[in-house]
């Protein structure tokens, strides 16, 4: 599953790159109607693919800044062969923590409780993340 995940992921930013590439104001049009992606994230890229691209789309997630404003930028600064190469420790690395939190707290904190519990459970910490995320960058 984490392997069709990553692939996924690759293919998403594949497009972009190749959209930002060929028509960079139609990709940045379509970014900005995706809910709470913001024009100060675009700063943020632009800062961090100018600091160190590999550095950039590894450390994008801990700002919140989704990955699809980096693959939209990465044309300026990377071949698209680089760019795939630098994206899969980058998604590799959130999706791989995420995992491994996620597979902890199932089996070891709430072992005792039903899968459908679990599954409530998991739904209201998504639900409670996407609140703050939405609250902090906007919708």
């Amino acid at each position: 599953m984490l392997c069709l995940t990553l692939i996924g992921a690759l293919i998403g930013g594949t497009l972009v790159y190749i959209t930002a590439l060929i028509n960079q104001d139609v990709m940045k049009s379509i970014l900005f109607h995706v809910p709470s992606v913001q024009p100060y994230m675009l700063e943020h890229v632009t800062k961090a693919m100018n600091d160190n691209p590999f550095i950039g789309l590894i450390s994008g997630p801990l700002f919140g800044i989704p990955y699809k404003m980096f693959a939209f930028a990465a044309p300026q600064y990377l071949n698209l062969f680089l760019f795939l190469i630098c994206s899969i420790p980058a998604r590799l690395l959130r999706f791989v923590i995420v995992t491994i939190i996620a597979y902890w707290l199932s089996h070891h904190v709430l072992h005792c409780l039903t899968y459908r519990k679990k599954v409530f459970i998991w739904l209201v910490v998504w639900s409670i993340v996407y609140i703050i995320y939405f609250s902090v960058h906007g919708f």
